[in-house]
């Protein structure tokens, strides 16, 4: 694409016609003589006869090595052409010759929507965390403009949730994090414009650690001691399954940064997690692990 902008600000000027490859944005190629260029199409004569191709479906054009790199003879108007930049430059919401590889950071909150039960104690659910920190990088290979393969990693962290209901007459707080990696793959919906949405499924593992409190309400103590300390019920972590599924919205700034907003539901599903000698003096042995997440994040990435 660059020698093809440098043909049409030379676009007044003729030579002999330069044996070529031109490379398309669908990844295929093709190779001839180039006869004519202007700003919206170049001619190319080819061992099947001559063919047009739009300007704007060219990634790059490369002259053959054993062939002298001349103007080819262009049959109208040029369009204005902006002076070259090096670094950061303004975007073309038309452009796409950033690079195949993306690589971003993100940050946002992770709203778990899962419940875990005391109800092997004489006692009922609650919320399995509050919402909490999410925290994540992600790395993408795009294979055409628009689908693109990598992996994803995140740590999410839940806050505390309290609950009058798992267990009697006491106050239960319940939270936990959990690390998760995953491969994914990326399908933007449009690879033009600025504001550029997508497409993401994921699927992998995750270690989750859950944690489960209990104080007796005032006026109550434990039954073993009639103390009223806070004892911990449930500590221990484990490894699972992880997927995902997620909507987003590139927004290209300025090359070769944009920014990203995404939302996803993330999926984690674990064996029990076993309770502490505290928790089974109450006659708990475990409580469920799956625990799904609602994700709202924003992201900054780099194509290169």
């Amino acid at each position: 694409m660059k020698k093809l902008i440098l043909f049409l600000c030379l676009g007044i000027l003729s030579a002999p016609a330069a044996a070529a490859v031109v490379y398309l944005k669908d990844g295929s190629q093709v190779r001839g003589t180039i006869v004519s260029a202007t700003a919206r199409t170049v001619r190319l004569h080819t061992v099947n006869g001559d063919l047009n191709i739009q300007a704007a479906d060219i990634r790059r054009v490369d002259y053959a090595e054993d062939e002298p790199q001349v103007v080819p003879t262009a049959s109208g108007p040029a369009d204005p052409i902006e002076p070259r930049h090096e670094g950061r430059r303004r975007v073309n919401p038309d452009d796409d010759s950033s690079g195949r590889q993306l690589f971003s950071i993100g940050f946002g909150v992770a709203n778990p929507l899962s419940r875990v039960s005391l109800a092997s104690t004489g006692g009922g659910s609650g919320d399995n965390g509050d919402a909490g920190l999410l925290l994540g990088s992600q790395y993408h290979y795009f294979l055409t403009p628009r689908f693109a393969v990598g992996a994803d990693f995140e740590f999410m962290s839940r806050g505390t949730s309290s609950s009058q209901s798992m267990l009697p007459a006491a106050n239960t707080a319940v939270f936990g994090r959990s690390a998760v990696i995953m491969a994914t793959l990326r399908y933007s919906l449009t690879d033009r414009g600025m504001a550029r949405p997508y497409l993401l499924a994921g699927v992998g593992s995750n270690r989750t650690s859950t944690i489960i409190e209990a104080t007796p309400n005032p006026g109550f103590g434990w039954s073993d001691t009639s103390t009223t300390e806070t004892r911990t019920l449930v500590d221990d972590s484990r490894w699972g399954l992880a997927s995902t599924a997620r909507f987003g919205v590139d927004f290209m700034l300025a090359d070769p940064a944009l920014f990203s907003l995404e939302f996803g539901w993330t999926e984690m599903s674990n064996s029990r997690y076993n309770a502490t000698r505290a928790g089974k003096d109450l006659g708990l042995e475990n409580v469920t692990g799956n625990l799904g997440v609602l994700t709202i994040g924003a992201r900054w990435g780099w194509r290169f």
